[in-house]
């Protein structure tokens, strides 16, 4: 496993002055895509579409992935002048999928590595039997747009 260093020596006086006269905090950005308003517009026309037929909502597998860092590893660190921090960085993170319909769900699937399609396939094959116990193929399968979700292998897949 490797270490990382981390060094906090510069101008910490001046982040202390701006955080004491200021009211300021040292804060990392989180970063949020921005919809732009042609997709904006589609979105709702779907929705209109999905509310004028009160059954189309009991029609779809909705599907979702997501990681839990199960140990947090700060990036940034308020220290006094010439002072040292040592982390041993390690992979901490389970990730899980589940697919939910009206009437039910999949079992939860836990793995390990990054979702990429050949990944997702593996998944999808691990709950074959749920998904088809449940005839999923006369339902829509809701996903988010990530780019493991529309590889040609998941794609055909589905087909």
């Amino acid at each position: 496993m490797g270490r990382v260093l981390f060094r906090a020596n510069t101008i910490l006086s001046d982040f202390e002055t701006v955080e004491k006269y200021n009211s300021l905090q040292y804060i990392k950005v989180k970063k949020v895509p921005r919809i732009e308003d042609d997709k904006k517009l589609e979105r709702i026309k779907y929705y209109q579409r999905m509310l004028q037929d009160p059954h189309q909502m009991n029609r779809i597998w909705f599907s979702d992935e997501m990681g839990f860092n199960l140990r947090e590893i700060r990036e940034k660190i308020w220290t006094k002048e010439n002072s040292f921090m040592e982390e041993e960085l390690s992979n901490l993170k389970i990730n899980v999928w589940a697919a939910v319909p009206s009437f039910g769900k999949t079992s939860l699937h836990l793995y390990e590595e990054n979702l990429n399609g050949d990944v997702y396939i593996r998944i999808l094959e691990a709950h074959k039997d749920e998904l088809t116990r449940a005839d999923w193929r006369k339902y829509r399968f809701q996903q988010d747009n990530l780019s493991a979700h529309k590889t040609q292998d998941v794609l055909r897949w589905f087909e």
